[in-house]
């Protein structure tokens, strides 16, 4: 990986681009756990709450273990080099991002997953202006994370390294965590330990995001195939997250 990148940047640079092209870098998910030790570590991202210990919380849940991930910017000129930034990027964001600095105007008649982070990115801002990140898993969401609180509408875990993954069970309201004191997510807080209207905002939050995804103006079918494997748009009526034409 380090020397692909590097041909990239060596590339840039040979034909004068550098100083035009902002170079992301991101991961896809946490350790598969199941390979044990040659998985990886996900440090302390452990997603305690599920017991026993040792079943899988990365890769294919969205525990911290399976869906955060470290990301590098590098634009020349336009990023200080040795800036680190804890503010959550998501992929959707990217399409908003790149429209913004192409000066592309988006369609206003329509809802977008992805926020603009060039303040973040140019600016150092340490905040954006969405509430809450959902995650999603088999269609459907199944976590939210608002600040530094995550909400998990459903817990489930992989298959560990020597021990087998456990159902999904949903939860309502959400089980809702502290990262900054409990990034492990290992004991979620009780009623009486979480800010006033905090369980209430994750519902509504949810709620509010299936009308939008339900009021959406088009889904597309997705024509091609790959590896054997057909893709097409979230068009299974069991995934609540989804919408599509009849």
């Amino acid at each position: 990986m380090d020397a692909t990148v590097g041909r990239i940047v060596d590339s840039l640079k040979s034909n004068g681009l550098a100083d035009n092209t902002l170079l992301l870098v991101v991961g896809d998910n946490g350790p598969w756990n199941a390979y044990c030790e040659d998985a990886g570590s996900q440090g302390p991202f452990v997603g305690g709450y599920m017991q026993p210990a040792g079943t899988g919380t990365g890769k294919f849940t969205t525990w911290e273990g399976g869906h955060r991930e470290a990301s590098l910017a590098w634009f020349p000129g336009k990023i200080a080099p040795g800036q680190v930034s804890n503010v959550t990027l998501h992929i959707v964001d990217f399409f908003v991002t790149l429209a913004s600095l192409a000066n592309l105007p988006l369609p206003a008649d329509r809802s977008y997953d992805g926020v603009d982070m060039s303040p973040i990115l140019f600016q150092g801002a340490t905040t954006t202006p969405r509430k809450f990140l959902f995650h999603q898993s088999g269609g459907n969401f199944t976590a939210a994370r608002f600040g530094k609180y995550k909400g998990h509408y459903v817990t489930w875990s992989a298959d560990g390294c020597k021990v087998p993954g456990k159902p999904r069970v949903e939860h309502n309201p959400p089980l809702i965590f502290d990262l900054d004191a409990d990034p492990g997510e290992t004991t979620p807080l009780k009623t009486g330990d979480m800010p006033p209207g905090l369980e209430a905002s994750f519902v509504s939050a949810l709620q509010d995001i299936l009308k939008d995804i339900k009021s959406a103006p088009d889904t597309h079918t997705s024509p091609y195939h790959s590896g054997g494997f057909p893709y097409e748009a979230c068009c299974n009526p069991n995934h609540t997250s989804c919408k599509c034409l009849q």
